[in-house]
């Protein structure tokens, strides 16, 4: 289908808002008391996202609100949804509880309040002998198929399947898969870029203590799909994307990619703000401080004698 997916894509903190909210939002007003470095030099996280300030979310300045200024239909599809678990309601101690007016045009959280009554508020994968994952991605493909004649923007973050069983992620291939041969088939995506991402990897599991586990964690999926008459009109800006799957980038450049499509702004000067759009070239020398990446979460490792090193993985499955 043609998406491009980005080899140095590194998370910038460690559960979901915090990795969201450099994607999905603009600065936080409340951050900003906060200066760029904590007292150790690194990147200080609480720029990002603030903890124990009780952060309303409804203040936020969301990238669906860009778009509904536009004109365009939005739709927030988070498979929790819950007002202390859902996304930007957790971790309780950094924000308010949940949204007091719906966010975007279509939200799904009188939808998710059923299912939940349904299943006892236990999570499980089945309900009435389907697969839920089909069903909460349904979701996002019937809104892409109403309205892929008309301005619109979705994000859909579905969580409950793989957050505590990693090895679940291989039950939602044959369903995404074929939802994305149906799109492309229906020309419903002719006009429509589309990102398949991660907030991050699988932090809770046994494999996350291991090197290989440590490094995933850190390094989630990131693909990008333009549309199909991208590369004729902006073909410039489509050979540096193509040159940046090859390069060190973070949550904040995907914040800057989505703002150039929202307004439309490929192959043009743009202020530079806390990250690099990925239409843009990034520099091959970026540091973890450049790219807004705190030391513990950094990728760029400095090399060590072969004696000094330590091998994780080993050690680990030896015990």
């Amino acid at each position: 289908m043609g998406f491009f997916t980005f080899q140095g894509y590194n998370k910038v903190g460690d559960n979901s808002a915090v990795n969201l909210l450099p994607v999905l939002a603009e600065q936080i007003e409340e951050g900003l008391r906060y200066p760029l470095l904590d007292e150790e030099g690194d990147v200080n996280i609480a720029r990002f996202l603030p903890y124990n300030a009780k952060l309303d979310s409804d203040t936020f300045r969301f990238l669906w609100k860009k778009m509904q200024e536009k004109g365009c239909v939005t739709m927030f599809n988070d498979d929790l949804m819950h007002s202390t678990r859902g996304l930007f309601h957790y971790p309780a101690s950094a924000f308010r509880k949940g949204f007091r007016v719906s966010p975007t045009t279509h939200y799904y959280r009188p939808y998710y309040l059923e299912i939940y009554a349904a299943l006892l508020d236990v999570p499980k994968a089945c309900l009435k002998g389907d697969f839920l994952h089909g069903e909460f991605l349904d979701i996002w493909y019937r809104f892409i198929t109403t309205y892929k004649d008309k301005c619109h923007f979705s994000f859909s973050f579905l969580t409950s399947l793989t957050h505590d069983k990693p090895n679940n992620i291989q039950l939602i291939d044959d369903v995404l898969s074929d939802r994305l041969r149906l799109l492309e088939e229906s020309g419903a995506l002719n006009n429509t870029f589309l990102i398949i991402m991660g907030d991050h990897g699988n932090r809770v599991s046994v494999m996350s203590r291991s090197f290989a586990g440590k490094i995933e964690e850190r390094q989630p999926l990131l693909s990008v799909r333009l549309p199909p008459g991208f590369a004729d009109a902006y073909p410039q800006a489509l050979r540096i994307l193509r040159d940046n799957t090859q390069r060190f980038i973070s949550n904040f450049d995907v914040h800057e990619t989505l703002l150039d499509i929202i307004d439309n702004r490929f192959e043009q000067h743009r202020p530079v703000k806390r990250g690099a759009s990925l239409f843009v070239p990034i520099r091959t020398n970026r540091s973890c401080v450049d790219n807004n990446v705190a030391r513990n979460f950094c990728l760029c490792m400095t090399p060590e004698p072969q004696n000094e090193r330590k091998l994780l993985s080993t050690d680990f499955y030896e015990r």
